[in-house]
């Protein structure tokens, strides 16, 4: 994964010694990432809102044909990402994306409070989507992702990581359904898992006071361990 890489490389240039680190959403996933495949630069994990639905159990008698089915549309799927990805179909939709209708019908999913949902929060995220390149850089990563090899899935994941890890679910999400949130705890004894109330898909955001009392209780119990 290339963003574990760069923590990678951040952390070798700049700090050299094991941290904790912090991650909401895509970047919890790549929190995981980075404690499996550099456990030397990492002490500790704080996940928010973990977007892995690979959790969910499956009934043993949907595993067959689910597995069939998934052979069967991998040629029709590989297709559409193709035609999904060309530049000429991929460039309008990305206009689309950035577009303040569509910023603001995806904070409207994210934040569970709309006194949160100010001019100030659609210009932080529709800027990114403005720099210099964006279009392609948005295409690279999901041609990569489906080209990946590597298992990042918190399934595969999660039981390989030995350090602490907290994990903060706000209970109004409605990106990743809360109900996945006790799942992660099946796959490594070492979670602590704390519900936000109030909160959607950014509980730092939402509830900042909050969320930082709990991490830095977490933190401090965690030293006391050692």
């Amino acid at each position: 994964m290339f963003w574990a890489e760069q923590v990678y490389d951040f952390w070798r240039t700049f700090i050299g010694k094991p941290v904790v680190l912090v991650g909401n959403s895509i970047g919890s996933l790549v929190c995981t990432a980075v404690a499996a495949r550099y456990p030397q630069m990492v002490k500790g994990l704080v996940l928010l809102n973990l977007p892995d639905s690979s959790v969910l159990e499956t009934p043993a008698w949907m595993k067959r044909p689910l597995t069939t089915a998934a052979i069967v549309a991998r040629p029709i799927t590989s297709l559409a990402l193709w035609v999904f990805t060309l530049p000429f179909v991929f460039s309008p939709l990305f206009r689309f994306i950035r577009s303040p209708q569509f910023i603001r019908l995806w904070a409207k999913q994210a934040y569970t409070n709309p006194a949160a949902m100010t001019e100030e929060l659609y210009e932080i995220l529709s800027h990114p989507a403005f720099d210099r390149g964006a279009v392609r850089a948005l295409r690279s990563m999901v041609v990569a992702k489906k080209r990946a090899k590597e298992d990042y899935s918190a399934r595969s994941i999660l039981p390989k990581i030995e350090v602490p890890l907290l994990l903060l679910w706000g209970k109004q999400d409605k990106m990743v359904p809360p109900k996945l949130a006790p799942l992660f705890l099946k796959h490594n004894p070492n979670i602590t898992l704390v519900e936000i109330a109030d909160a959607g898909h950014c509980p730092h955001d939402e509830r900042p006071e909050e969320v930082n009392r709990i991490v830095l209780e977490w933190l401090t119990q965690v030293e006391e361990k050692k």
